[in-house]
Formats: structure tokens, C-alpha cells, sequence
């Protein structure tokens, strides 16, 4: 039997509740190395290295909160 680590997924603020998204077409066209920050997986869990919280208003999504390891 294979046993797989689940993802820590990025979250989500829309109207004063969280939400994490398990499904979508395409990724979020963020990453920390474009800022020179070079994060590097620490666990089975996080193999990207980070994590984001977005907030989304009506203006749009904004990057709230960055978890680099």
C-alpha cells in the first residue's frame, strides 16, 4: 500500500470566512523566487517550500499572508 502525504494548500479570505480550494485550472502565477527568495521543502506535506493566504474583494486578489521554509 502507498500512503501519500496530503498538501498543505493555499487559503483563501472571501467575505470574513476561509476557504481552501482542492481544485482549479490553473495555479496562482505567484512564486517567491521572483522576489529572490528561494524557499525549499522542509516536509513531505510542503513540497513547494511555501504557502500562500489570499484575500479576495472586489477589487481583486491580493496576497495577505506568505509561510516560506
Amino acid at each position: 500500500m502507498i500512503l501519500m502525504t496530503a498538501q498543505i494548500g493555499d487559503q483563501y479570505k472571501f467575505k470574513n470566512s476561509e476557504y481552501t480550494i482542492v481544485a482549479r485550472s490553473a495555479a496562482m502565477d505567484f512564486h517567491p523566487s521572483e522576489y529572490g527568495i528561494m524557499p525549499e521543502a522542509a516536509c513531505t506535506a510542503c513540497w513547494s517550500g511555501f504557502w500562500c493566504v489570499y484575500n479576495v474583494t472586489d477589487d481583486g486578489i491580493f496576497l495577505e499572508d506568505l509561510y516560506v521554509n
